[in-house]
């Protein structure tokens, strides 16, 4: 990329695993802004005290928005080909705010105002206050500003459903967004079931099991299932059978494990193979990827609509654009980051 600009007034903050030799002409700034936290327990310990990210959304607005090229990237084998993001030769200057300790208003109104004063041409917020008057509201305060200063702020109109009224940003000084909506494989793993295990209600029961990496447990789906897909990542387990019969499961788009439902008739055989096997074990193959599929494109369920309540002149979302199973970066302490290193297919 071409030398950073002189007007850019920008520098990168050092911190935990962050040093200034990090930044280069992508990424020209690096900061963090943590004096809320501090104010209120001086004495609190930042696990992550830099602009490193840890929870993996910045890390994956970041490359939608502006990623360059990058070859070779899949899913577990979904969607291989070459990724990049929508500008890819824009720069990126990276504010965080957000911390696992908490977050103040006191924090992101510093971030955006010191982000307008770097000479930034645009900001992207992926955040929203919902339901309270414009005049209330700290991210549209923070973007009035950034507006009179002449820099664009863009941030999301929210994931609360598809309910009228449930649309937030609703400032008509921001652009607001929605979203819409290959060969991944285990191959001869060990399959456990049993009816302690099944039930999916203790992850400090799950993961006593041996060989948790490469062992496909089969579980009953009695409870919510997102409840169960947390126990299971959070006892390290890479792989899952499901037996349910809830058409609610296919509504979630977040599975961080590998793995597979199946209806009851099918987990009877699978269960079956269980108990007639001395060393039972499963190969599991996945449906290639489709593309160019139709209709297209489709508001996704999760998207809010308007009108915003804040501001009854702001009807829904200016723009809509892919925001559904995107296949972007993600910082490398992700649990799923270290499914793909273990040569497993599901």
């Amino acid at each position: 990329m071409p030398e950073i600009p002189k007007r850019w007034k920008g520098t990168c903050k050092p911190g935990t695993q962050f040093n200034t030799s990090m930044c280069n002409r992508k990424l020209i700034r690096a900061n963090y802004f943590n004096k809320g936290i501090l104010a209120i327990d001086p004495t609190v310990s930042i696990s992550m005290n830099s602009a490193r990210d840890t929870g993996g959304r910045g890390t994956h607005c970041a490359s939608i928005a502006a990623g360059n090229y990058a070859k070779g990237v899949s899913h577990f084998g979904y969607a291989a080909g070459t990724s990049r993001g929508v500008a890819r030769r824009a720069r990126l200057a990276v504010y965080k705010f957000n911390f696992n300790e908490g977050s103040f208003t006191l924090d992101l109104i510093t971030t955006m105002d010191q982000a307008v004063a770097d000479g930034v041409d645009t900001i992207s917020i992926s955040q929203g206050i919902g339901f309270i008057p414009l005049y209330e509201d700290v991210i549209s305060i923070a973007s009035f500003r950034a507006m009179m200063k002449g820099v664009l702020v863009r941030a999301s109109a929210g994931n609360r459903g598809n309910i009228v009224g449930t649309l937030v940003n609703g400032s008509p000084w921001i652009l607001r967004w929605s979203v819409f909506p290959a060969r991944a494989f285990v191959r001869d793993s060990p399959v456990i079931y049993n009816k302690t295990l099944a039930a999916c209600d203790s992850d400090e029961l799950l993961s006593q099991v041996p060989d948790p990496e490469d062992t496909i447990i089969i579980y009953d789906n009695n409870g919510d299932f997102s409840d169960q897909m947390g126990i299971v990542t959070r006892a390290r387990l890479k792989v899952t059978i499901f037996i349910s019969e809830d058409p609610e499961v296919f509504m979630y788009t977040s599975f961080p494990n590998p793995g597979v439902v199946i209806n009851k008739k099918e987990g009877k055989q699978a269960n079956n193979h269980v108990k007639s096997s001395v060393y039972p074990t499963a190969t599991i193959t996945f449906q290639e990827t489709y593309v160019n599929g139709r209709p297209s494109p489709v508001l996704a369920e999760t998207s809010a609509r308007g009108p915003s309540r804040s501001y009854l002149g702001i009807s829904k979302p200016d723009i809509m654009a892919p925001g559904v199973l995107i296949l972007a970066a993600v910082p490398p302490n992700l649990f799923s980051e270290s499914i793909q290193n273990i040569g497993i297919i599901l």
